[in-house]
């Protein structure tokens, strides 16, 4: 059922996200907040939490960064309780249109420089610095500096038009798309030229996590 409500649904939220994001992106910091401590307090937290080794503190969890050794690591602070009701409104009315990977907060620094480097144009354009540098003191992703990414908001409406763009309602697809999964319940089909199914990610957690799959069998 997770998978076909995964595949049904992605190129919906593809399309509506580039809506829809703007509107819900002012309410990112308090969304993450709810969709990661619930996850954390009901032992159902999504790969890219359990990577950063959450541990418990006095007034939360305590993620390790990946990004920036040198940096202390993010904390996801005011410990509340999450209701399960809570938990899901947040995660389709807010969360799921968003991406948690995102550097700088909203966009990616790393992906801008792409195009200041002249690897990609945005509509035939050749962007400049002057359009897309970064002033985040924190380059990083949410996932990596957890709620201290409040004390760093950036945004940069260029920068997120083409993160957006490429990554559109992605926090649907970490939640949906890359799951941990016994043995006896990963399967794998061709169909008409297409495959669906699971592939094997990375163990995480002492879990093997797979990841969702329908795409074009190459020839």
């Amino acid at each position: 059922m997770l998978y076909l409500i995964n595949i049904l649904t992605v190129v919906p939220r593809k399309i509506l996200g580039l809506l829809i994001y703007w509107l819900v992106v002012p309410f990112r910091s308090y969304s993450r907040h709810v969709v990661h401590l619930y996850g954390l307090q009901n032992s159902c937290s999504m790969k890219r939490i359990l990577e950063r080794n959450p541990t418990r503190v006095k007034d939360g969890w305590l993620l390790q960064s990946q990004c920036h050794k040198d940096v202390q690591d993010g904390l996801i602070i005011n410990d509340r309780k999450i209701s399960k009701l809570e938990y899901w409104l947040i995660v389709i009315l807010l969360w799921g249109w968003t991406d948690d990977d995102a550097y700088c907060d909203t966009f990616s620094d790393g992906h801008n420089r792409t195009y200041l480097n002249g690897e990609r144009t945005f509509i035939g354009i050749h962007l400049t610095n002057k359009w897309l540098v970064s002033k985040c003191s924190y380059p990083g992703s949410t996932f990596d500096l957890g709620d201290k990414r409040a004390e760093h908001k950036c945004t940069n409406v260029l920068g997120q038009l083409i993160w957006n763009g490429r990554n559109s309602a992605y926090n649907f697809e970490y939640l949906l798309g890359q799951v941990a999964l016994p043995e006896a319940k990963v399967w794998k089909k061709r169909i008409l030229g297409w495959e669906f199914g699971y592939e094997y990610d990375s163990t995480v957690a002492n879990k093997k996590w797979y990841t969702a799959i329908m795409r074009k069998v190459q020839q």
